[in-house]
Parts: structure tokens; C-alpha cells; sequence
């Protein structure tokens, strides 16, 4: 079996006496598992009791395939050796190792490395706790009192082993990082006050922002907002991703302003702006709202939201005939400017429920109406539907004869003359079977059948 002798080969360099050779094993194991090779069991015990390895370099090799290959039986090992380990750089792989592991047995042994007198180990504990080992902590309802004492931890290192030297950044931004993570409320203020500071890193900006996402404070969401004029594109994105759940129609123009690329250049932040401002839209009110209609007129999905969100805020008031008047509006952008004219269908045909059940205060957008609907039934290639469509409606009223009547005729000249022939057959046959009572007029019918004996006889447009 190649795997196995392969791994047995791999065993005895991981278990020579010679640190040298032990180093080349364990490098081999690397690149197996980065080329996307299993690792055998027996080489990942052997690994594990490496951890403790008498020689320097042999831990740092062993760390670093820890942080890589994330093996979650090595944590308790792991956390072990933290405690003893002399070694700032191998102190610093394993602390690596263990935020990948995302083991919350780690956190007390990381929080104390938040004093380990090397600024790069103490910022290596603090972003491991940054990550999942902090989010654990954060939603265990019994680890309450450990996130306090983790919270105090970080906040000592912040205070204490942090200023304004650029050297400590990495461990101010880490101990923000982790702050945020964890979510306590104590930490409010001291994010408020970091964003404050005129000469914060852009790390730590980012990072205090996400905190104040995290706590979702209303009282902070001016504070937040001032962050979306930030120099830093990856300081507004923090910001406007910090505003999902507190902006409201108060930031809704700076918001608006912000989704024009000629306004804000990076795409991510522009598609966070949206974000936010589809949430405060869909929150609006009718009055809130109704301005916002005429907005995006040069982008339809973006048109289509500002409807759909005013058209979810009348379904709340019950006021069915703007809801009407709202159906129409919506089918009209589905079917013209977006192509998707079977969700028109549907809000036509609520619109048309309503006008046509004696609401007709407004008759003057029932052809209109009836025109729209026929539009979308023939486009979405529903034919026997639009000709029945087309049926009842001159049962309803006469007046409609040519409405109906101008479409089939030039939907069927336009699948002929694009070579859809049989679309074009199925379709005027559709239309010449419409009940005798509520057919179309002659000149209708008669065009029709011109049409269909032009596809039938020979040559370029027939058969």
C-alpha cells in the first residue's frame, strides 16, 4: 500500500533523534496537506506530542502545521504548552493555532498572554480572541463571568500597553478586535472615544466601528455616520456595515448620495450603502416613502426596491387603492425595464382586482392597465392566457377591441418577421378561436390571417 509506506516513511522522520530530520518531516507533512493530501491518524498523534519538542525549532515547525492544519484534538496540548512555553516565537504560532481552532477552553490562557511582555504575542492572544473563540464566549450564557474577566483583560492591555506608538497597533487593534467580538456594553465608551481620537489607526477604527455595529446603540448611530466620510474606504465599509441595524431616514440622503459610484468610488462600500438603505426603506412609512418614487430612475432593480418597499408599508395601512395604484407601478418597471413579466402578471392582476370590482374612481387607468396586462401576457409567451384575457375584456367593455386587438396583431408580425413561426401560429390561432360574442373586429382578424399566409406559403418568410 503506497499511502501507508508513505506514512510509515513520514513516522520515522518525525521520530529520529536528529531535530533536523524531525524539522524535514514535519515540513513534508505541510506541504502534503497544502497539496491537499490526507494526513494519516498515526502522524497526527505523532504531531500532537511534538508540541513540547526539546528543540526550538521543531516547536515553531510543529505551531506553524498546527495553525494550518486546524486539528482540534491538538488544543488541549496546545494550551498546555502556551503556559510553559519560553519561546516568544513559538508562544506566538501556537496562540495563532488556537484562534484557528476556535477552542473556548483556550480563552483563559490567551488572556493571560494579553501580559506576555513581547507586543507580538500579546497581539497574537488578542486576535485569537477576536475570532471564534470569542464569539463562543460571547453566546454561552454560562461563560457570563469569563466574558467580563476577558473584557477586563483586554481592556487593561489596551490602556496599559497601548498609546500612540505605531509598534503597539497591532495589539490595539487586536484588543479593539476582541472588544468588539465580545460585545459587552461596558465597552461602548471606549469605542465611542477611539473613533473620537483624530490619530487612530485605520485598524482601529475599523475595528471600534464593529463594535458599535455589534451593540447596536441608537445613541451611536451619528457617531457612525460621521465614519462614512472617513479617508479610508475600509473605514467606511466598517461604518456603513456598522449601520445595518440603526440607520434610519435620518441618513437615508447620505446613504442615497453614497450609492452613486460618482460619490463613493469603492464598489463594497456603495453595495453596504445599498444594503443599509434597503433595510431603512422597507422600515418607512407611506409618507416617508412617497418622494423616494421618482429616485433611480437610471437603475430599475434599485427603483424596484424604493416600490416594493412602499408597497409593503400600504399593504400595512389597508389602503387598497394606493396599493392598486402600487401593483401597477411595479408591474410597469418588471415588464419594461426589467424583462420579468410574469411577477408583472401577478401585479397587474391585483391592480386589475381592484378596478374592475367597482373602485373605477380613476377609470382613465383601466386602459392603461388592460394594455400592460396584455403586454406581459404576450411577452412571457402565455398566448391562450392573453387571448382569453383579451376576450373578457371586450366582453367588459367594447372600447377595448383595438387595445387588444393592436397587440396580438403586432406580436404576431414580430415572431414572424424574428423567425419564431410557430409562435406566431399558436398565437394567432389563440386569437382566431376568441368566443364569437367578444372576438376581435374584422380588420383584426383579417390581419391576422395575413400574416399567417405569408408564414405558410413558400418562400423567404414561409415555410
Amino acid at each position: 500500500n503506497p499511502a501507508a509506506k508513505k506514512s510509515d516513511a513520514i513516522l520515522r522522520y518525525l521520530q529520529s533523534p536528529v531535530p533536523e530530520v524531525r524539522e524535514d518531516g514535519i515540513r513534508i507533512v505541510y506541504d502534503d496537506f497544502t497539496n491537499g493530501h490526507p494526513i494519516s491518524d498515526d502522524i497526527r498523534q505523532q504531531l500532537r506530542s511534538m508540541i513540547g519538542d526539546s528543540d526550538r525549532n521543531v516547536r515553531v515547525q510543529v505551531a506553524q502545521d498546527f495553525k494550518a492544519i486546524n486539528d482540534l484534538d491538538a488544543a488541549p496540548a496546545l494550551i498546555a504548552q502556551l503556559g510553559q512555553e519560553p519561546d516568544p516565537l513559538v508562544r506566538l504560532y501556537i496562540a495563532q493555532a488556537l484562534g484557528e481552532s476556535g477552542d473556548v477552553r483556550a480563552a483563559p490562557v490567551l488572556a493571560q498572554m494579553l501580559k506576555d511582555p513581547v507586543i507580538a504575542d500579546a497581539a497574537a492572544a488578542a486576535m485569537a480572541l477576536s475570532g471564534e473563540i470569542g464569539e463562543k464566549l460571547r453566546r454561552d450564557p454560562d461563560r457570563t463571568t469569563q466574558v467580563r474577566q476577558t473584557v477586563d483583560a483586554l481592556q487593561n492591555a489596551l490602556d496599559t500597553r497601548t498609546g500612540n506608538d505605531p509598534a503597539d497597533d497591532d495589539l490595539r487593534a487586536g484588543c479593539v478586535e476582541a472588544l468588539a467580538t465580545l460585545s459587552d456594553p461596558r465597552s461602548e465608551q471606549t469605542f465611542q472615544q477611539l473613533l473620537s481620537r483624530p490619530n487612530e489607526s485605520e485598524n482601529v477604527r475599523k475595528a471600534a466601528l464593529r463594535g458599535l455595529g455589534n451593540l447596536s446603540d441608537p445613541r451611536t448611530t451619528n457617531l457612525i455616520t460621521n465614519s462614512l466620510a472617513d479617508a479610508k474606504p475600509d473605514v467606511r465599509l466598517a461604518a456603513a456595515r456598522a449601520l445595518k441595524n440603526l440607520a434610519t431616514f435620518a441618513q437615508a440622503e447620505q446613504l442615497y448620495q453614497m450609492v452613486n459610484a460618482q460619490n463613493e468610488p469603492d464598489a463594497r462600500v456603495r453595495d453596504a450603502v445599498w444594503s443599509d438603505l434597503k433595510t431603512v426603506l422597507h422600515n418607512g412609512t407611506p409618507a416617508e416613502l412617497n418622494d423616494w418614487q421618482d429616485r433611480f430612475k437610471d437603475d430599475p432593480e434599485k427603483q424596484l426596491e424604493v416600490l416594493q418597499a412602499l408597497h409593503g408599508a400600504l399593504a400595512k395601512t389597508n389602503d387598497k387603492k394606493q396599493l392598486a395604484i402600487s401593483d401597477q407601478n411595479i408591474g410597469e418597471i418588471l415588464l419594461a425595464n426589467l424583462n420579468r413579466p410574469q411577477e408583472a402578471i401577478d401585479h397587474f392582476q391585483a391592480a386589475l382586482d381592484y378596478w374592475q370590482n367597482g373602485n373605477q374612481e380613476e377609470p382613465a387607468r383601466l386602459p392603461a392597465l388592460v394594455g400592460d396586462m396584455m403586454d406581459a401576457r404576450l411577452k412571457a409567451r402565455q398566448y391562450a392566457d392573453a387571448t382569453k384575457f383579451a376576450a373578457q375584456e371586450i366582453k367588459n367593455n367594447p372600447s377595448y377591441q383595438p387595445i387588444v386587438g393592436a397587440r396580438i396583431k403586432i406580436e404576431a408580425d414580430r415572431l414572424r418577421t424574428s423567425g419564431d413561426k410557430d409562435g406566431a401560429l399558436q398565437l394567432i390561432e389563440a386569437a382566431l378561436k376568441m368566443p364569437k360574442e367578444s372576438a376581435l373586429d374584422q380588420k383584426h382578424q383579417d390581419d391576422l390571417r395575413d400574416i399567417q399566409s405569408q408564414i405558410n406559403q413558400p418562400g423567404p418568410g414561409g415555410p
